[in-house]
């Protein structure tokens, strides 16, 4: 018996073995005829197609979520390579005291902090891994 591969199944197959399943064949016969390694997936093929019927695993839309800031670019049609320019001034540029200083933009200082100290620790945490030959 060759070892089980994680593969796609297309939605037709996933369909037809709800089909099947709901009219009454084993599960665990279904999963073996597909080179399943478990019967779980039928399981919930059955439940998806009981829910949205013909409509069910149709591919979902892409959120964006993940993408770099470059892809973003590209994606908004600019260059990603062009010079930069800050998309908001430097809030402590014309500031002299901290009275000075907006709540929103002694927010967004805050803000800035909190994701600088936690880059700074992730690295630390990388550059300690590397040393004890972990990574």
């Amino acid at each position: 018996m060759e070892p089980y591969q994680r593969r796609r199944i297309p939605k037709e197959t996933k369909i037809a073995t709800a089909k099947r399943y709901l009219n009454g064949e084993h599960k665990v016969e279904l999963a073996k005829e597909l080179g399943l390694a478990s019967s779980r997936p039928i399981l919930d093929w059955a439940k998806e197609y009981r829910n949205k019927g013909e409509d069910a695993f149709t591919p979902r839309k892409a959120s964006g979520k993940g993408k770099t800031a470059r892809m973003r670019a590209i994606d908004n049609g600019q260059d990603p390579d062009a010079e930069q320019v800050p998309a908001k001034p430097d809030v402590l540029a014309k500031k002299a005291r901290v009275e000075d200083i907006s709540l929103a933009e002694y927010r967004q200082l805050q803000d800035r902090l909190l994701r600088a100290e936690a880059e700074n620790a992730y690295l630390k945490k990388l550059k300690a891994l590397r040393q004890n030959g972990q990574l």
